[in-house]
């Protein structure tokens, strides 16, 4: 090892213009991936903060701001709409499966023991007022109101400040090495 660094320290060896670049490098190295390390994104993103509440501009938005925003990107705006549609249909379904339960519940019970065919009708019209509002309702309001509530990050990828991050890199050229800002 002493005689290897006696090789790299010894004047006008090569060795030790082999260990400057190889110094160069590895500094040179560390401080691109420093620089990668301090990416940060701008304060015009939109971040959610409660069930209806987000932040904009440092300012919380209440759901209609939170709308007129997503207007101006389109494809955030169009899963918001999406959303709010399927959140709509789903309680429709889920308040009609709910009637057709409660009416099949009382056409079955309404109806005397000797017929059969009105309590066959009613343990239908049950039967399918369980199936539309635990079947079809309850899933469509979950995934409209999962749509609606995070479009938000479709409009932070797409359309907000985040999709153009502050960047800080490591630039070379014939002036000499330096950090660069990127915005």
């Amino acid at each position: 090892m002493q005689k290897m660094l006696y090789l790299c320290t010894r004047k006008g060896s090569n060795n030790t213009s082999i260990m400057k670049k190889i110094t160069f490098l590895f500094v040179a190295l560390v401080c691109a991936l420093m620089c990668f390390a301090q990416e940060t994104t701008s304060k015009e993103a939109i971040t959610r903060i409660g069930v209806s509440q987000y932040d904009y501009l440092g300012t919380e938005i209440d759901k209609k701001e939170y709308a007129r925003i997503l207007q101006t990107c389109p494809v955030a705006f169009k899963q918001y709409s999406n959303g709010k549609k399927l959140r709509n249909i789903g309680w429709g379904l889920f308040g009609g499966g709910l009637a057709m339960f409660g009416a099949g519940l009382a056409v079955t019970f309404a109806t005397p023991y000797n017929d059969v065919a009105g309590g066959w009708a009613g343990i239908a019209l049950f039967s399918a007022g369980i199936v539309t509002f635990c079947g079809a309702g309850i899933p469509l309001i979950g995934v409209g109101y999962y749509r609606e509530n995070n479009a938000y990050k479709v409009y932070n990828s797409k359309c907000g400040a985040a999709a153009t991050p502050i960047t800080f890199n490591l630039k070379a050229d014939h002036n000499g090495l330096g950090i660069a800002m990127q915005f």
